[in-house]
């Protein structure tokens, strides 16, 4: 079995700031802007010529435990826009390294999709990765297959809570880069493949028309029967890598 180090989540270039290390130490990666989709609030599928609505950060809700911890703390938090307003005190968030001023809706690039409750979920729903161009090409060439397991990491601040807001913590500057969650590979589908994409997949930004015809657009599915993903995963150092 192979391990593949993926780093995913914002960045200093899509994103702008860190991901939190939450105060009870959980890790909640924030998926990074996916600005283009601002003016187009609906895209066709080629497989079958359903809609695609893009995902929006409000859409996304935080995890039970994840609130009900912050509002034992009077921190009144519920959405993924209500996290990253909260956290950046009105500063713009960067897509593509360039600051834009706030404006609605902010569309987010959700992959690695790995918690079920975040969306309304069909019943037969599971994680799902994309990866498309030179990042599959190197996957291909490492021969990455069924049964691989996906490790991913992203640049992560641990966060305080001040006056009922969650706030970055002043004595952890720079951040750090910490392994949130995991997929092991189930199944690989491509374009040649479109048969096989079920209607639970439907919300995965690589089914939307600009990633669909990418070069090698490919979608790893998880299994059934590993636990998944970054629900509920713990800051520890023997997670972090930098």
């Amino acid at each position: 079995m192979k391990l593949i180090l993926s780093r995913k989540g914002f960045n200093s270039t899509y994103g702008g700031y860190p991901s939190p290390i939450l105060p009870d130490n959980t890790l909640l990666s924030l998926p990074i802007p996916n600005r283009r989709f601002v003016k187009k609030e609906k895209q066709q599928l080629y497989f079958n010529e359903e809609i695609y609505s893009p995902i929006k950060y409000k859409d996304l809700k935080i995890p039970y435990l994840i609130r009900k911890s912050l509002a034992s703390h009077d921190v009144n938090i519920n959405t993924y826009q209500d996290l990253i307003d909260q956290l950046l005190q009105g500063k713009d968030i960067k897509d593509n390294g360039k600051k834009h001023p706030k404006f609605e809706p902010w569309y987010c690039h959700l992959d690695p999709d790995l918690i079920q409750e975040v969306l309304p979920r069909e019943k037969n729903w599971r994680p799902l990765f994309g990866q498309v161009k030179g990042a599959q090409k190197e996957l291909e060439n490492q021969k990455v297959e069924i049964n691989d397991l996906f490790l991913f990491f992203g640049w992560f601040r641990r966060t305080v809570i001040e006056n009922g807001k969650l706030k970055y913590d002043h004595s952890d500057k720079r951040g750090k880069h910490v392994i949130f969650g995991y997929l092991q590979i189930d199944d690989k589908l491509t374009i040649k493949d479109k048969i096989k994409i079920q209607s639970w997949m439907k919300p995965h930004p690589h089914l939307g028309k600009e990633l669909w015809n990418a070069i090698n657009n490919t979608l790893y599915v998880a299994r059934p029967t590993l636990s998944w993903g970054s629900m509920y995963i713990y800051w520890s150092r023997n997670l972090q890598i930098s």
